[in-house]
């Protein structure tokens, strides 16, 4: 009998004293074997500019500056005079007659955040309800662990100044792209970044890195600038210009 007891509580001790390193959920495990692996995230090719002024729809179109890629995402923003639903669509197919979201204000914004299925060289066409030109920028960005949206701020007017302070967000996660954009669909101007953002060249007319001038060959000006952030915070993006009213926003994607 107490040989037959031994038999059985010797398995049951080396059981519950052995380590649980390797059972599921493990950090060490989930994470590739590095607890809290960095992320990172980078923009690739921002998609160009239209150089000359449309007047009917569709409003806005652009060749990429160099080819997509699969599996990235591509965000669109436009200050627009339309008031009414807006669409995008590319030449490869990736998003056709996908909606875009609206901040109606008095020189409306719109953006969107879309998947590139397929790569290779794109042109990316803006349809609007309105006659009126917009600007619009794109980015491509590479290694957003979600590829969703975390934060979008409240868009705003803003009041005729030689710095514009873009709405505010915070952040719920750590590792994300903050965008702010913005400008108006009647008047030149030149932008410069703000503190810690970046606008890529390649975004506007004539653009230098760090300048965002006239956006689509009218008078028509405007701005995209992002910002890679590794901690949760509070950001509200800023940028220098000439003193002028318009509009702008902010958003963040994980």
């Amino acid at each position: 009998m107490q040989t037959a007891m031994k038999k059985l509580i010797l398995p049951l001790i080396l059981a519950f004293s052995m380590p649980l390193w390797g059972q599921a959920g493990d950090p060490e495990v989930d994470s590739g074997g590095v607890a809290g692996a960095a992320v990172s995230i980078s923009v690739l090719n921002p998609c160009g500019k239209n150089t000359t002024t449309p007047t009917t729809t569709p409003n806005w179109s652009a060749s990429c500056n160099q080819n997509l890629t699969g599996g990235n995402k591509l965000f669109v923003a436009c200050v627009s005079g339309s008031t009414g639903a807006s669409t995008i669509s590319d030449s490869l197919g990736n998003f056709t007659g996908a909606a875009m979201t609206l901040d109606a204000l008095t020189n409306n914004l719109l953006h969107g955040l879309y998947t590139i299925t397929t790569g290779g060289a794109d042109t990316v066409t803006i349809t609007t309800t309105s006659s009126n030109a917009p600007v619009c920028f794109s980015l491509e960005i590479q290694g957003l662990p979600n590829g969703v949206v975390d934060q979008t701020g409240t868009a705003a007017n803003q009041a005729s100044s030689t710095t514009w302070t873009l709405p505010s967000i915070t952040t719920l996660v750590a590792n994300e792209i903050v965008i702010g954009w913005g400008g108006q669909n009647s008047t030149n101007n030149t932008f410069t970044q703000g503190t810690g953002y970046t606008i890529p060249p390649g975004t506007c007319v004539s653009n230098a890195a760090g300048a965002c001038g006239q956006g689509s060959g009218g008078n028509q000006s405007g701005f995209i600038e992002y910002k890679i952030v590794s901690s949760t915070g509070s950001y509200a993006p800023t940028v220098t210009l000439t003193a002028m009213t318009g509009t702008a926003n902010t958003v963040s994607y994980k």
